[in-house]
């Protein structure tokens, strides 16, 4: 076979390509077509043996950084054929070195921050943290740690560095062990060996070795570039900075899945969004492979009949019933903080804080009021979740005060209190504890 590496790539059952670098003759194997496909990342993990790793990897360096023509023939794949020689993928490598040290820092990861402006800087790939994933592997949900992908890696990134960003997100499954080449190259394992036998400069792999581990260090901490879509949460401290994820992992074995059930002869009920227009590169090397079609099952988020039902499974799932928590841009959080800066000590000033005082309490005790309100009218979750509280708890919701313990009463009254005179409204002292303390004595005797 020469210096040419051969293979006959076929489609098995599972959806993996086969390198296989036995001798073959370039015609039968139609050699530029098949190439092609180990382009693509929809179709990886690609399937190798340990005995021709450099071979295999060889053939994936072509198809990932090699000029493909617009339209194959069998003149343009003899040509791609007879560039395929060990001393042509060094030369297609030497030519990518920049590249590849740009996209092991910046671009490649298993999420990125949907969807990052490609000719900003910062990191548009973010990785995923191994903690973190292996406690979300344990949950009920479906999610990229939860499932059992072909592919994890994907990169997000200004689109000039497709060629390197196409190679270090490919992943092998060499002697039945899925190997990804970016992983590997900061191990220092097999693939990075093979980079080596077939030219690439040992100081260069070694500093993007070294740039993938720090990166590997650091995901926990790593922030998505400048100009990443981002989420505003407004909270008591102030806003926080929420950036919604793409899955790599997810979108492709959707995409995969799907295309198999329908292949299987399965009707699945599903919608699509495409991504990118006609420049789906621009939104990622994963969306780009995938035209940009992202296929979505068709759904809708489970409905329940009111706040008070919602409110009442929440109640079982987490058995306990909380208190309302009051920003300071609630209307009764402002008109009390007013009334608690005025200089006035008049009766009509006093009167409209015990008023005030009085509504912030009842407001507190709205999810006690609306579950009791439930338990009274014989709403059977309602009924369920009552059982899942502390005695205490119970006994005062099924309107039964009068049986519940004077300490225990106190400690209810107390649990209220404290909530109340904790909320960021600056009230403090006994009188102002002893006032809130009396209004929510007040609802227990009306409500329960």
């Amino acid at each position: 076979m020469g210096d040419h590496p051969t293979f006959d790539p076929k489609l098995n059952c599972a959806g993996e390509f086969y390198l296989n670098s036995l001798a073959g003759n370039k015609y039968e194997n139609n050699y530029g077509d098949n190439l092609k496909k180990f382009k693509d990342i929809r179709n990886s993990p690609f399937v190798l043996s340990s005995k021709n790793i450099n071979e295999g990897v060889a053939v994936v360096l072509q198809a990932c950084l090699d000029n493909f023509p617009a339209s194959m023939n069998e003149v343009a794949s003899d040509e791609l054929f007879a560039r395929s020689s060990f001393g042509d993928i060094k030369e297609l490598i030497q030519k990518e070195i920049g590249n590849f040290k740009t996209v092991a820092k910046d671009h490649i990861g298993s999420h990125t921050g949907k969807i990052p402006n490609p000719s900003v800087s910062g990191p548009g790939g973010l990785l995923y943290d191994k903690e973190i994933f292996a406690k979300a592997s344990e949950l009920s949900f479906v999610s990229s740690a939860s499932i059992n992908a072909g592919q994890r890696i994907g990169a997000a990134g200004n689109a000039a560095q497709n060629r390197a960003q196409r190679f270090l997100c490919v992943t092998f499954k060499i002697d039945g062990e899925a190997v990804s080449v970016f992983e590997d190259i900061s191990k220092k394992g097999v693939i990075y060996g093979a980079l080596l036998e077939l030219g690439f400069p040992v100081n260069d792999l070694d500093e993007i070795s070294e740039i993938i581990s720090n990166r590997f260090s650091s995901s926990n901490t790593e922030a998505p570039g400048q100009y990443s879509k981002g989420l505003l949460w407004p909270t008591e401290d102030g806003d926080i900075v929420i950036t919604p994820v793409h899955a790599y992992a997810m979108a492709l074995e959707m995409s995969s899945r799907f295309k198999a059930r329908v292949a299987a002869g399965h009707n699945l009920k599903n919608t699509w969004i495409k991504i990118g227009g006609t420049k789906p590169q621009n939104a990622g090397l994963v969306n780009n492979d995938m035209g940009g079609v992202h296929r979505l099952l068709k759904s809708a988020p489970p409905k329940s009949l009111s706040k008070a039902t919602r409110m009442s499974f929440k109640v079982g799932a987490t058995k306990t019933l909380p208190f309302t928590t009051i920003g300071t841009s609630h209307p009764v959080m402002k008109t009390l903080i007013a009334t608690l800066a005025d200089p006035r000590l008049n009766d009509q000033l006093k009167e409209k804080q015990e008023k005030t005082i009085k509504r912030l309490v009842r407001i507190v005790l709205q999810p006690w009021l609306e579950f009791a309100s439930l338990v009274k009218e014989g709403d059977q979750q309602a009924l369920r979740s009552l059982e899942n509280l502390h005695p205490t708890q119970r006994m005062l919701l099924d309107g039964k005060l009068s049986e519940v313990k004077p300490a225990d009463l106190a400690e209810m009254l107390k649990n209220v209190t404290d909530h109340v005179m904790g909320l960021k409204h600056g009230m403090g002292g006994d009188s102002y504890r002893d006032q809130v303390k009396t209004a929510a004595v007040e609802i227990f005797k009306e409500k329960f």
